[in-house]
């Protein structure tokens, strides 16, 4: 670690390089994770620059990769920039690697950062890094002929988190009962009794719409590619603050994409931190969220264990939460919309056509204000505003299209309701 009283703050930027050492692309970044002292990012970016000599490049074209600490407390003038180290690899060396393999390369240390190594260990030890081995860096490439190939017309679904602890006394509050607990002391809230019963009713849902039971009513009727669509969904994005985690481990353990490959905790997913919501601090990391929120599920289903065992079938993979995820102060809304875009933008750039969301109100709220096409502005003018204006109900589901040919700001070219959900 760079910083003096904690671990870096690391964040990445990569180009690709002419033998002469000439940029053939903008830099591209990835953002700062906080407190990471093994980084995990897990989002793609598309260089600008062929990294094959079928599409361009020559074979002594590198890719470099250049791996930052960022220290927030400092003007970036003078201490916002040091260079932890360099990664780089030719375009020949690049061949022998298949289109999404790992692909691990050696860290070269800058001398300030060598030295904070030397000085953790000890001048004379075999020093490691926390991941187990000398620093390193992996990645994984896709030639852009393969990015051209996936469809930009896709479907999101977006699930609001079930009704959580949270929720509950801030709706006492307003009838003037104060919980000093949840409102003082708490963080991270899980779901309330009424929470679990709503994620358990969607669950109950998903399974009767996969045997062919599940019945549209008036609100949901003409939705039935989208109920299709949303079953046929091979991936789930959950965020990692325990309410959305729980709602995913319960309301969608009868979907197959849960019952094959698992959920998957994305940071970008989170609710937006507000001047005192206590609920969007966390405390737990990797493995210990998936532990924390089984933790909290066993008092509520302590008379159901086979929904908890249901539950524990499914696999968790902990995605991109190794570092401290959350926000410690209230979010600006450029950087929630920042956030939104680097999850559109993931989208946009994996062969995947249908995704599952599992997020926040507030995020989902302005994803659907800022993203929505003139189209369905003109088309349905009522329906625009109240997407922007109200929240979804807790645990309410929604289908949006997207064509990725077009603006990100402009992508969702149709919205439906799942379930039974409704917007007042």
């Amino acid at each position: 670690a760079l910083d003096a009283l904690s671990d870096s703050d690391p964040y990445v930027v990569a180009h690709v390089v002419t033998r002469h050492g000439r940029r053939r692309c903008r830099s591209r970044a990835w953002p700062a994770l906080t407190n990471a002292a093994c980084p995990v990012w897990r989002t793609r970016r598309l260089l600008g620059a062929p990294l094959t000599v079928d599409e361009g490049a020559s074979p002594e074209d590198r890719l470099e990769i250049l791996v930052y600490d960022l220290d927030v407390t400092c003007a970036s003038a003078l201490l916002g920039r040091d260079l932890i180290g360099v990664a780089s690899v030719s375009v020949r060396d690049l061949a022998h690697a298949p289109a999404g393999a790992k692909y691990t390369l050696p860290l070269r240390l800058s001398q300030v950062a060598e030295r904070a190594r030397r000085r953790a260990g000890g001048p004379q030890a075999d020093v490691r890094a926390p991941c187990g081995a000398y620093p390193c860096i992996s990645f994984r490439q896709w030639p852009c002929r393969d990015f051209s190939a996936w469809s930009p017309r896709k479907w999101i679904f977006l699930i609001r988190h079930a009704e959580s602890q949270w929720n509950v006394a801030d709706r006492n509050l307003q009838k003037g009962h104060v919980s000093l607990e949840q409102f003082l002391i708490n963080v991270d809230h899980g779901l309330s009794a009424a929470g679990v019963r709503q994620s358990l009713a969607l669950a109950e849902a998903v399974r009767a719409l996969r045997v062919g039971e599940h019945r549209l009513d008036a609100q949901t009727a003409g939705s039935e590619a989208a109920h299709k669509a949303f079953l046929a969904a091979d991936a789930i994005l959950v965020s990692p603050l325990c309410r959305a985690v729980q709602t995913a481990l319960l309301a969608l353990q009868h979907h197959p994409a849960a019952q094959s490959s698992g959920l998957e905790l994305r940071s970008e997913l989170r609710e937006r931190k507000t001047m005192a919501g206590r609920d969007t601090r966390a405390a737990c990391k990797g493995r210990e969220i998936v532990d924390n929120a089984f933790e909290e599920l066993g008092k509520t289903l302590a008379d159901s264990p086979a929904e908890l065992e249901s539950a524990r079938r499914i696999r968790v993979d902990t995605g991109n939460t190794a570092h401290e995820w959350w926000d410690r102060r209230r979010e600006p809304s450029r950087r929630l919309q920042l956030r939104i875009h680097e999850v559109l933008v993931q989208l946009k750039l994996s062969p995947r056509d249908k995704t599952v969301l599992v997020t926040h109100s507030i995020f989902a709220q302005a994803l659907l204000a800022t993203c929505l096409s003139p189209d369905v502005r003109a088309r349905a003018p009522e329906l625009a505003g109240r997407l922007a204006g109200q929240k979804l109900p807790n645990c309410g589901v929604v289908a949006l299209r997207v064509d990725f040919s077009q603006d990100l700001s402009r992508c969702i070219d149709e919205v439906q309701f799942l379930f039974g959900t409704h917007v007042p």
